[in-house]
């Protein structure tokens, strides 16, 4: 019985594997890539990994093939200054199809054969596929305009993931001027498509992206701090941070983030220290000055406010938001100062006027200079307190009060 149940099984596998001999017949048969992948697909559980490598290069030849006519059409149009139409979808599709298959048949082509040896035959395949590597950049452009973000981020995060790929081993992608660019722009496509995980991963390898490295970096901390729901997560982003700042102390916007962390935890000791470090470097540094200077404003301690926001200016003096910032702390005091002069009689003596209107002045010279630097009022809400200003100064019915109030609304 034991022999006979044997018999069965090895009837059953012989069967089996002719079988697949046949699916693989059929689709070193085909002529179109897709029909390829399509029945491929629905024979892989049965397939050995050679068969699945010789399976896969088929489709690589048939896509190839596809990319080869579009292409030649569009040589053809150059050359001839002709407008033949061509399948540019097609050319994207194509590309994408070709790249991943050929990255399976690499995978499966470098697996032990029955032997238990690794015999790669299709290696010919890198230098086919790495130079179509830029039509997924193209493919990723033309799905973002069809608003398609999900399908464009595909193709560009295959740009990017394929550079690490085995199959390119041989290629160096330090020279792929592309690559930092692209991993920043399937970020933000994924960043749109609130896929939080592949926002930091590409946007990691964005980091050194001479141009985009700073608003990778961005991304990176929003997403952290879009994830902030604990106190344990608050620490970990510090942790994470502090890191980050280790390797790049001249980082602004690690560096600011940072001090925010610490500030809205309490870690004020902490703080001092960065801020001091930073002071011994560069005693005019202007994000520890402006934060100090909004820090003290917010506890109302104004004159510190203000000498804090002076010394930021030193730095940046168009800076439109600290311009705002000492206008209203100087606009503030000035208020402050006329109440306590005006007492329980609601008169203000001369004496007492000349030294609080300079204050006013000075408030508004600063108030002015925002509105000036950013009249859109994008960077800063300089708008009430220029009013409050003029009405002080000037009235109610003075045109530049009136001109002013049109801001607030």
């Amino acid at each position: 019985m034991k022999k006979l149940v044997m018999m069965l099984l090895m009837a059953v596998t012989a069967s089996t594997a002719f079988a697949q001999d046949d699916v693989v017949k059929q689709i070193l048969k085909l002529k179109d890539y897709k029909q390829a992948l399509n029945l491929l697909n629905s024979n892989l559980n049965g397939m050995d990994a050679e068969q699945k490598a010789k399976c896969y290069n088929k489709v690589v030849d048939l896509a190839l093939e596809k990319i080869q006519e579009e292409q030649n059409i569009m040589a053809s149009n150059d050359v001839k200054k002709e407008n033949v139409p061509f399948d540019t979808l097609g050319l994207y599709d194509a590309t994408n199809a070709a790249i991943e298959a050929g990255l399976l048949c690499n995978q499966f082509d470098n697996m032990p054969n029955a032997k238990g040896k690794i015999k790669p035959k299709f290696d010919a395949n890198k230098d086919r596929l790495y130079p179509q590597r830029i039509n997924l950049i193209n493919g990723g452009i033309y799905y973002q305009e069809k608003n398609d973000l999900k399908k464009g981020f595909e193709y560009l995060a295959r740009y990017v993931d394929s550079a690490d790929a085995p199959l390119f081993k041989s290629f160096d992608k330090a020279q792929d001027a592309n690559l930092t660019q692209i991993a920043f722009y399937a970020a933000v496509f994924a960043y749109q498509l609130k896929d939080m995980a592949n926002v930091d991963k590409y946007a990691t390898i964005a980091l050194n992206d001479p141009e985009r490295g700073k608003d990778a970096l961005n991304l990176k901390i929003a997403v952290a701090q879009e994830n902030l729901k604990t106190k344990e997560d608050s620490l970990n982003y510090i942790n994470t941070l502090e890191g980050l700042y280790a390797t790049d102390k001249n980082n602004d916007i690690v560096f600011e983030s940072l001090a925010i962390m610490y500030s809205q935890m309490g870690m004020n000791d902490k703080q001092d220290a960065i801020f001091a470090e930073k002071l011994a470097a560069d005693p005019d540094n202007f994000t520890v000055w402006a934060m100090r200077g909004q820090s003290a404003m917010i506890d109302q301690k104004l004159d510190e406010a203000i000498g804090h926001f002076h010394k930021a200016l030193k730095k940046q003096p168009e800076n439109a938001q600290i311009l705002t910032w000492i206008g209203a702390c100087l606009l503030d005091r000035a208020t402050q100062a006329e109440e306590r002069a005006l007492g329980k009689t609601g008169r203000l003596a001369p004496a007492a006027e000349a030294q609080i209107l300079p204050l006013f002045e000075e408030a508004k010279t600063h108030l002015e200079n925002a509105r000036r630097v950013d009249p859109a009022r994008e960077k800063s809400k300089w708008a009430y307190p220029l009013y409050r200003c003029y009405y002080r100064l000037y009235g109610a019915n003075d045109e530049r009060t009136k001109e002013a109030e049109t801001y607030t609304k």
